[in-house]
């Protein structure tokens, strides 16, 4: 889908070959995106950039200049092998990452682009689903995360802010190399916090900065879920100490003004087990869905 918005030309970055548009689609803690525009096809891209001020900035910070040259020669390294694994990603529930760009200044990732928004914004505009419209949503958002479980590749940041939609097809975004290079920021700037983002969706694994697996994206999944359906998230506080005890010990509670079945409080009670060896898997959850 075409914007309906002639947006201005913010500037023009790989040899000529697209526009960054000066339409912003998000911002987080390291990065922040823009509507982008294939020149020669005038295809709209969506398009993450990433400062690198920032990373020689936080280089900079670091004394032993041998450790600060073996931190940049990690980035390097890790930046490649992300753009060989994400670029071989092909599924119709994955954001499709279509090219990288190196300035003297920034780093940007070039994406599909979704015009249907976010999850987050059609969670806030409906306030909550009926379990009849989730449940198509969530299929293919378990389809999705199925696929790159299969690729090895471990989100551990799936939010609703970070599944897109396109033509009411769920997409899920923020994966792999953005968020590796996100993660190599933190790192090199000492940051001790064991999360970029909000905490709400985390695992007690994640959370509590254990080792996990695969399954801290079907806890992921189960806050998601539940959402959908329910309009807030399973644990919420505003002090994140209370949050991080809740996610840890609270078990999740359905309100009663809320139509779920039991088949489907079963599910999400299941993905929302505090322990990995509990906790369902997310071949299990499709497994699940493909019955119902």
């Amino acid at each position: 889908m075409i914007p309906n918005q002639n947006y201005e030309v913010h500037k023009i970055v790989g040899k000529k070959k697209y526009e960054i548009l000066v339409k912003v689609l998000g911002q987080g803690q390291y990065a922040k995106t823009y509507l982008a525009r294939n020149i020669q096809t005038q295809q709209y891209l969506a398009c993450k950039v990433i400062s690198k001020e920032q990373i020689v900035h936080q280089l900079n910070q670091i004394e032993n200049r041998e450790v600060a040259e073996r931190k940049k020669q990690k980035i390097t390294e890790r930046l490649q092998n992300e753009v060989d694994n994400t670029s071989k990603m092909s599924h119709p529930h994955i954001v499709k990452f279509e090219d990288l760009v190196e300035s003297p200044n920034n780093i940007y990732f070039f994406m599909e682009y979704c015009s249907g928004g976010t999850l987050e914004k059609l969670i806030q505009q409906r306030k909550r689903l009926s379990q009849a419209d989730a449940l198509p949503y969530f299929k293919q958002l378990a389809l999705g995360c199925g696929y790159l479980y299969e690729k090895n590749v471990i989100h551990r940041d799936l939010k609703p802010s970070n599944v897109l939609l396109q033509d009411n097809v769920i997409k899920i975004a923020d994966f792999g190399l953005s968020k590796a290079m996100e993660e190599q920021i933190k790192e090199i700037a000492n940051d001790n916090t064991p999360w970029i983002g909000t905490p709400l969706y985390m695992s007690p694994q994640v959370i509590g900065q254990e080792q996990y697996s695969i399954k801290s994206d079907v806890w992921s999944l189960g806050c998601i879920f539940y959402e959908m359906l329910c309009g807030r998230t399973p644990y919420y506080h505003e002090q994140v100490q209370f949050l991080q005890i809740m996610i840890q010990t609270d078990n999740v509670q359905f309100p009663s003004d809320v139509q779920i079945s039991e088949n489907m409080k079963k599910l999400i009670t299941s993905m929302l087990a505090k322990t990995e060896n509990d906790r369902i898997s997310i071949v299990q959850v499709i497994e699940f869905l493909e019955k119902v």
